[in-house]
């Protein structure tokens, strides 16, 4: 057998990378129980096509001195305290309730028992 030609090799590694793509929204798709169409799809490995050239760029970026961290920002867990405040009047909130028992909301049942 021959030698692979240059152009040979750049157009398998294109066929796998499309594959890899479909692969990637045919996953997405499974998961999110959607059924893209085919311009739908066209226009997502598209997409997924460019994310994934932009993320491999990442990889020249030289980050030898940079030091790891989880998240961009040095802020961490800006949570305020838990202080009791006034609230909106019961009545108030009731009155746009579509069902209410007194003091209640009263919703559809979600869950059988």
């Amino acid at each position: 057998a021959r030698p692979l030609t240059h152009s040979e090799i750049r157009y398998i590694r294109e066929i796998r990378e499309i594959r890899y793509i479909m692969d990637i929204i045919e996953y997405l798709e499974d998961l999110s129980k959607l059924k893209l169409t085919a311009s739908e799809a066209k226009i997502a490995r598209e997409d997924l096509s460019k994310i994934l050239e932009y993320m491999s760029s990442l990889n020249e970026i030289d980050a030898a001195g940079a030091a790891e961290m989880s998240h961009p920002f040095s802020h961490v867990n800006g949570f305020r305290e838990d202080e009791a405040a006034e609230s909106y009047p019961r009545e108030l909130i009731l009155e746009n309730a579509p069902k209410k028992n007194g003091e209640y909301f009263i919703a559809p049942k979600t869950v059988d028992s």
